[in-house]
């Protein structure tokens, strides 16, 4: 990115690999995303912050879990997975035996429909900020005052929510042509689709973003 964005002075808190959750609306254990998300958030804050003018903020990602064992437990397999993944011959035995090699979670066979139709997943986000706004070029220089919490719903997140991003995304290509960034090139998601009616066919496939709560400090 060559240019950069002033983020703001308040930063989150540090947080160790496992870390305990202690929000009113949410609790449980934490440890940091292992996938791409933070990347991809942080390209569309520089997108938002240099082409839409928009104040950037902080952004952590998160894995949940509700206990300390669980938490452990994935952090074990994860570390398993990566040092069997190094070699020929332990590549193998994770191919022939991903139920032993991934305490159950995966199997050759995959899901059961009745499975897949049970599966949901929740996105939680936790957006701290101030009731007053003030220009671009300023910065706020006392404690966070506004607390906001948003989530995201959906179905099986591997099979129906993925195809249904997938197809949503195409939708907004074709539907909505002048909401989209004029110049060609790659882009985030929020990006490209920030403007569009994405939400809407969002909700079409039962993915759905709702505001659970909004109060101050």
């Amino acid at each position: 990115m060559p240019n950069d964005i002033e983020n703001g002075t308040v930063i989150p808190p540090r947080r160790g690999v496992v870390w305990k959750i202690e929000e009113k609306e949410l609790q449980g254990f934490a440890i940091p995303f292992p996938g791409a998300d933070l990347s991809v958030m942080v390209r569309s804050q520089y997108y938002d912050a240099t082409v839409r003018k928009s104040r950037p903020v902080h952004l952590s990602s998160y894995f949940q879990l509700d206990t300390r064992f669980k938490t452990y437990r994935l952090i074990l397999w994860g570390a398993i997975t990566r040092a069997f993944a190094l070699a020929s011959f332990t590549r193998r035995i994770l191919l022939k035996y991903p139920d032993q090699c991934s305490f159950r979670m995966f199997k050759k066979s995959g899901p059961s429909a009745q499975q897949i139709a049970e599966a949901s997943f929740t996105y939680w986000f936790f957006g701290y900020g101030y009731k007053e706004t003030i220009p671009l070029d300023q910065q706020h220089e006392r404690k966070v005052d506004r607390k906001v919490v948003a989530t995201c719903k959906g179905p099986d997140l591997a099979y129906m929510a993925a195809s249904g991003c997938v197809l949503s995304a195409a939708l907004a290509l074709v539907k909505d042509k002048n909401n989209l960034p004029k110049e060609g090139g790659v882009y985030t998601p929020a990006a490209a689709f920030g403007d569009s009616k994405i939400y809407d066919y969002l909700a079409t496939f039962g993915i759905n973003f709702h505001l659970e709560s909004e109060y101050d400090l």
